[in-house]
Parts: C-alpha cells; structure tokens; sequence
C-alpha cells in the first residue's frame, strides 16, 4: 500500500461518508466472522449481532430510513469487522498487556465494546419502530373515539 493511499485512509476514519470512499479504493476481503481467534464469549455476541443487524437493515429498507441503512451498513461492514480485526491482530502473547494497562482482559474489552453496539443497535431499533408505535396508538384512540373506550382501558 502506498503511503497515499494510507494517509487518504487516514483522512477518512470516523467520518461519515469519507470510510465508504476509502473502502471503495482497494478491495477488502470479506471478514471470516467464524475465526476460530475470536474468543468464545465473543462469538455469541457477533452471531446476535449479525442477526440483529440483519433484520434492523431489512427494516430500515422497508422504511426507506437512509440515515439509520447507512449507519446500520457502517458498523456491519466497517465497525464490526475492525473490532474484531484488530483483536485478532493482537498476538496471544501481548493480549496480556491490555489487562495490565486496563484491569481487563482483551476478550472483556472486546465484549464491551460489541455490547455498545448492541445498544447502539437497540436504539436504532426503537428509531425505527417509532412511526409504527405512532400509528399504532392514532389508531386505537380513533378505535376509541368511533366505539367507545374497552373496559380493559386504563
């Protein structure tokens, strides 16, 4: 890799839009999500991760919300595989050091970081359901006004 093409990299993490373009210059291979170094308290959370996503990305392009497909896209394609990228890059041998700066382990660091995207997602989540929850709740008061209140109202 050519130090242009680094520092064009460089110039792009973290903004928005810029990470897309830098990924568009070379071609990454796919991330193997079942590398057999991610520990295994971390792959469960990856594979819910993955799940989640998925069906927040289905959502979201149903809804045509282009802000929450692109964020959602974002930490799927970028944020998730770096993650775990980068942990991976680690050697067994210097994971230890991470414990020694921090009190944790390199596998707990990386669970915590991957349980701040779950809530991340999760937010997303309600982002998404909120119009139909809006709808929802329209729809029962006109129920309500049409008809009457149910007895089971509170």
């Amino acid at each position: 890799m050519t130090g242009a093409g680094l520092f064009k990299r460089l110039l792009g993490f973290g903004v928005p839009g810029r990470a897309s373009e830098a990924a568009a210059d070379q071609t990454a291979p796919p991330f193997d999500f079942d590398d057999d170094r991610i520990p295994d308290v971390a792959r469960d959370r990856v594979t819910k991760l993955r799940a989640q996503l998925s069906e927040l990305e289905g959502r979201a392009a149903q809804k045509a919300s282009a802000q929450e497909l692109a964020e959602l896209r974002q930490i799927a394609e970028v944020y998730l595989p770096k993650l775990l990228q980068s942990y991976i890059e680690i050697p067994a041998a210097h994971r230890a050091e991470i414990y020694r700066q921090s009190g944790r382990s390199a596998s707990y660091a990386l669970c915590d970081r991957l349980d701040k995207i779950a809530l991340r997602l999760d937010e997303l989540s309600s982002q998404l359901a909120r119009d139909d929850l809006e709808a929802f709740h329209q729809n029962m008061r006109f129920i309500d006004m049409r008809f009457g209140r149910s007895p089971f109202d509170l």
